[in-house]
C-alpha cells in the first residue's frame, strides 16, 4: 500500500486560495483523480476573493456550484456566469439547496468553510447520501488532538476572529470515520478528507491520527483577531457540545 506525503506539497497560492489550499487539493487530486469534475464551495464569498476553487473552474476545466451567505456583511450577489447563489445556509436546507442548483450525489471535491456551524452542514450532506470522493472543510486547531468539540448549532452565530468557532479536528474525526471517510491531512486549519473507497481503490493506506493532525497550534489565532477585541483563550462550555 501506498502513503500519502503531504509533507512534500509546497502550499503556494495557485489561484486565489488564502493560505496555499489550492496547492493542497491539486495533491489530493493527483493522488485520487477525477470523475466528474465537479466542485461545490461554500461560503464562496464571490467565487474569485479567497476562493479555493477558483483554479480548478480558471485553469482546469472544472464547473461547479458555489454558495455564500453573506455573513459579516458581505454585500456579493449572484453570479450566474459561474453559478454563484447568495443564500443562508442551515443544516435544514443545504440538501435543498444542491437539489436547487443541480448538484451531483457525488462531486469530486467539496469545500467548507462557514467559520461557525461546518460540522452540522457537513453532518447533514452526509446524512442526505451527499457522497464527494475528497473534501476539505475548515476546523478548529486551538484544540488538541484528542478533545473533540464542536460548536452549537446557531445560525446567528459569526465569528468576531477572537473566540473560539468552528469544530475540533477530532469531532470531525469522528463524524467522518462514521460515513467511511478518511482525514488524511490538515493543511494550517483545513482538513482533508477522502472517501474510504476512494482511499483503498487508489492504493493508499490510511495515514495515522499522529500524522494527520500531531499537536493544536494556537499561535495561528493570533494574527486572527482585531487587537481591540479580547482574546478569549478559554472555552465557554455553556456554547459547546462534546460530541
Amino acid at each position: 500500500m501506498k502513503q500519502l506525503n503531504y509533507h512534500i506539497v509546497n502550499p503556494v497560492v495557485l489561484g486565489n486560495s488564502q493560505k496555499g489550499q489550492d496547492s493542497i487539493i491539486q495533491y489530493t487530486l493527483s493522488n485520487f483523480g477525477t470523475t466528474n469534475k465537479y466542485y461545490i464551495e461554500f461560503g464562496a464569498m464571490d467565487g474569485y476573493m479567497l476562493s479555493n476553487t477558483s483554479y480548478l473552474r480558471e485553469n482546469q476545466g472544472w464547473t461547479g456550484l458555489l454558495l455564500e451567505g453573506n455573513h459579516q456583511d458581505f454585500a456579493f450577489v449572484d453570479n450566474p456566469s459561474i453559478n454563484l447563489h447568495i443564500e443562508k445556509i442551515t443544516r435544514e436546507n443545504i440538501c435543498e439547496l444542491f437539489k436547487k442548483y443541480g448538484a451531483p450525489n457525488d462531486p469530486d471535491f467539496l469545500c467548507i468553510d462557514m467559520d461557525g456551524i461546518d460540522y452540522h452542514i457537513m453532518k447533514s450532506i452526509l446524512e442526505g447520501g451527499y457522497r464527494p470522493r475528497t473534501l476539505m472543510i475548515e476546523c478548529n486547531v486551538r484544540f488538541e488532538p484528542d478533545e473533540s468539540y464542536v460548536l452549537k448549532y446557531d445560525t446567528e452565530w459569526d465569528w468576531d476572529g477572537a473566540d473560539w468557532y468552528g469544530v475540533s479536528p477530532m469531532a470531525l474525526k469522528k463524524l467522518f470515520n462514521e460515513y467511511d471517510y478518511v482525514p488524511v491531512w490538515i493543511h494550517i486549519d483545513d482538513m482533508v478528507v477522502v472517501r474510504r473507497d476512494v482511499l483503498e481503490e487508489s492504493g493508499f493506506e490510511e495515514p495515522s491520527w499522529d500524522y494527520v493532525y500531531p499537536k493544536s497550534n494556537v499561535p495561528l489565532y493570533n494574527t486572527h483577531y482585531s487587537k481591540s477585541r479580547k482574546f478569549v483563550s478559554e472555552l465557554d462550555l455553556e456554547k459547546w457540545e462534546k460530541v
